[in-house]
Parts: C-alpha cells; sequence; structure tokens
C-alpha cells in the first residue's frame, strides 16, 4: 500500500472531503495538500503553530521561513 493519497476519480473526491480534507476553520483545518501526498526530494516538513494550534505542511524551504517569519511576527493574529 503506498502512502500517497490518490485523487483521480470522483469517488476518491467525495472520500477525501467526506474526511474534511480542506475543510474546517483555525486549530480545526485539515490541509487539502499534506506533505506525505506529495513526491518531493526537497525540504519538506510538519511544522506546530503556535498561533493556529495546528500543523502545517510545508512543501520547501521558502514555505517553512515564511511561515516562521508569519509566526513570530506580532502584526499577523492569530
Amino acid at each position: 500500500m503506498g502512502r500517497f493519497r490518490k485523487l483521480v476519480t470522483l469517488k476518491d473526491y467525495q472520500r477525501a472531503l467526506k474526511n474534511k480534507f480542506g475543510l474546517g476553520e483555525a486549530d480545526d483545518y485539515t490541509p487539502w495538500l499534506r506533505v506525505q501526498d506529495v513526491n518531493s526530494a526537497g525540504n519538506s516538513g510538519k511544522i506546530d503553530g503556535l498561533k493556529s494550534n495546528r500543523v502545517h505542511h510545508t512543501l520547501s524551504e521558502q514555505e517553512s521561513c515564511f511561515f516562521y517569519l508569519a509566526e513570530f511576527c506580532d502584526l499577523v493574529s492569530p
């Protein structure tokens, strides 16, 4: 069994929506695109957010850097 989520058919998308991927708000939000869904040789990661109280999936080093800038900026509200 592969580790990637396959989204090929309408039934696959309906199952993903039923499992609430891409839905929710604040700490109840589940990302539509997760680190384990993308085949990558780059720097991806899962970061616990202090302001949002949930896990953030970043797919590159640039996304991670931007996340940390926003996380520790006083102008960005939770």
